[in-house]
């Protein structure tokens, strides 16, 4: 059973998690509240690729009743500021696309520049009702998301994968496991050769992961031609410890079966 104080610790760790997936930034949206007004959805835009052209889709409701709106009954203004809190952009009636039954706002890329946090505010009323939408999103130079990952434990993982790959690849070229078989000690040692080969290879397939999870596009291509050249040159190294090893195993059974026939009973 827990005790007080660890139901509180849990309790309290259950609000720090649920916090932190609530805090979020660029994509943060705002809404009008309540069951009279409009309602404005629009399609998600996190992310945004700089100096490119971009065109905003959304769609107003009726909160009472849940029904589409058109120009025909209200007008809708759009402001877009950059990441200084500049006012780049303002449309003060938003053109209405009556075969799509949507509002449609054509930005240029003169308006994305410079990269970093934007936002819009969207508003839409009549002579009785109104309703808005607050929204964020970010300018990159892809269009994805370029926050750094913490790749700190994908490291740790690496750097120990790597550490197993030359103790493997050390124990198959000088340890010995079997003084009195020969072919069996020969099996073993190449099998940790041809296993660290293996390995090094999944090796470095998790680096690539972890260059590309940290958004260092200057690494990656680097990384995927040396894993190409790497992948091939770890098969054929493999292949070629199998036929070495085959070859050893014959040559040994030969050496085995000449010195018994050698051997001078007494």
């Amino acid at each position: 059973m827990l005790n007080k104080a660890s139901k509180y610790g849990i309790l309290g760790l259950f609000l720090i998690v649920l916090l932190s997936l609530t805090v979020t930034a660029p994509g943060t949206v705002i809404t009008n509240i309540g069951s009279l007004g409009y309602q404005i959805e629009t399609t998600p835009y996190t992310y945004m690729k700089l100096n490119q052209n971009f065109t905003a889709n959304f769609h107003v409701f009726n909160l009472s009743d849940g029904k589409p709106l058109s120009n025909a009954s209200i007008n809708c203004e759009l402001h877009v500021y950059d990441q200084s809190g500049n006012h780049i952009l303002k449309n003060p009636k938003l053109p209405f696309s009556t075969a799509d039954n949507e509002w449609e706002v054509y930005m240029s890329n003169g308006n994305f520049s410079q990269t970093g946090i934007y936002s819009w505010i969207i508003y839409c009323n009549s002579s009785s009702y109104g309703g808005f939408r607050s929204e964020t999103f970010k300018i990159t130079n892809d269009g994805f998301n370029d926050t750094p990952t913490d790749t700190s434990s994908g490291l740790s993982v690496t750097i120990f994968m790597i550490l197993l790959v030359l103790g493997l690849f050390l124990l198959g070229i000088f340890g010995t496991f079997n003084d009195v078989n020969e072919v069996v000690n020969l099996v073993i040692k190449r099998g940790l050769i041809t296993g660290s080969i293996m390995l090094a290879m999944f090796t470095s397939t998790l680096l690539l992961n972890i260059v590309s999870y940290a958004h260092l596009d200057i690494l990656k291509n680097q990384m995927i031609f040396l894993m190409t050249w790497f992948g091939w040159a770890g098969y054929l190294s493999a292949a070629f410890l199998v036929l070495m090893t085959l070859f050893d195993i014959i040559n040994i059974r030969k050496k085995m079966r000449n010195k018994k026939v050698t051997e001078i009973p007494e």
